[in-house]
């Protein structure tokens, strides 16, 4: 009887708190520093949304976009899996870029979840375009301010290629960054991309900052263990969240704002994170 209801009570706690970190998106400010951003980027804010996942925070996206709002970016980067592929909604995605690029110019690049799809992620970049969103299909883009540009790199999910290829990912992002860095661009550059466990390959090319997401955080933390579970990486993944260094790359991995086909999250709740770029 003992036994059991401590059993039972575990489980109250684990579904507790996953309803609790479900719900309790914020944005998490970090401040970094590289001796090769422009001086006139100092202070630059960007604000990155990974794995919606058609999720919706507040009536939507009220919560989220306030949240957005309020931590005033000069950019939003959007890096992946806006949608999901087991249970897509383009209209919440649509919704929430009409009012997005309201806040801030918005750029995005596709995840795994809209590489699977290939109809339906046609609808989707037809619609962000509409609504007024930078949709990066394996391309660079340069940012001004002033007379100093940073370089903005966004690679499609590799299985929009592999579908027919058979080509390993790692392979595919290799002959993709190659062949956009042979493009003039600035010395700083940020790479949007979904899939973290790839960081050598962006460190193999120089790249300053690497946004990711698709782990969902490891969906359950483990205390002083880490994430459980991450895609493309199985149990106990190296690569879970946050920062990462490979070389001169510096990797970030979101722990995202939705959930995908596990509906908890414990220890690891959704996230809008906001960096802050210092010149050194």
């Amino acid at each position: 009887m003992i036994i059991a209801i401590i059993i039972l009570s575990l489980v109250l706690i684990f579904l507790l708190s996953g309803i609790y970190c479900n719900r309790n998106l914020k944005t998490v400010l970090y401040n970094l520093s590289f001796k090769s951003l422009p001086k006139s980027f100092d202070g630059f804010r960007i604000a990155q949304i990974s794995d919606l996942h058609n999720c919706e925070h507040g009536k939507g996206n009220s919560k989220t976009l306030t949240l957005l709002k309020n931590a005033h970016p000069d950019i939003i980067v959007i890096t992946g899996d806006m949608i999901d592929s087991r249970r897509t909604k383009i209209d919440v995605s649509e919704a929430f870029a009409k009012k997005a690029v309201k806040i801030a110019p918005c750029y995005y690049v596709c995840g795994n979840h809209e590489a699977r799809m290939p109809d339906e992620y046609a609808i989707l970049l037809k619609k962000l375009k509409k609504a007024g969103v930078h949709t990066m299909q394996n391309e660079i883009i340069t940012i001004k301010k002033n007379s100093d540009s940073i370089t903005l790199i966004g690679a499609e999910d590799p299985y929009v290629i592999r579908r027919e290829t058979e080509e390993p990912n790692s392979e595919i992002l290799n002959k993709t960054l190659k062949e956009l860095l042979k493009q003039n661009h600035s010395d700083f550059t940020v790479l949007l991309c979904h899939r973290p466990e790839h960081i050598k390959v962006y460190a193999e090319h120089n790249i300053d900052l690497c946004l990711t997401g698709h782990t969902h955080g490891g969906q359950i933390k483990l205390p002083f263990i880490g994430g459980l579970f991450a895609p493309n990486q199985g149990f106990l993944p190296k690569y879970d969240s946050g920062f990462f260094k490979e070389k001169d790359t510096t990797l970030f991995i979101s722990r995202g704002v939705g959930n995908s086909q596990f509906p908890v999250r414990f220890l690891n709740p959704p996230e809008i994170p906001i960096f802050v770029l210092n010149a050194e």
